[in-house]
């Protein structure tokens, strides 16, 4: 995700995308909240520890681009633009 040393893979998605992160000292639950273009949040997915990935099932999605946010206590710690494609 962007988030030292993270990051969406594939970006643009068709059936899947991967979201690594890496938060050094995370005690805190975390979450990844995906908006449509129009700001609507679409999907949430929790996570947890320092170091992850979490994919996200993306087949029945419309197509178009996303943002990825990841959530830590609430606050965001980072945005990431995902395209999802047909």
């Amino acid at each position: 995700m962007g988030v030292r040393g993270g990051r969406i893979q594939p970006n643009p998605a068709n059936n899947w995308a991967a979201v690594s992160f890496h938060l050094p000292g995370n005690t805190a639950t975390l979450q990844l909240r995906i908006r449509d273009a129009s700001g609507r949040a679409v999907h949430t997915i929790q996570a947890s520890g320092e170091e992850g990935q979490v994919v996200w099932d993306t087949r029945g999605t419309a197509p178009g681009v996303y943002t990825v946010e990841l959530l830590r206590d609430g606050k965001v710690e980072r945005t990431e633009r995902l395209i999802i494609q047909p």
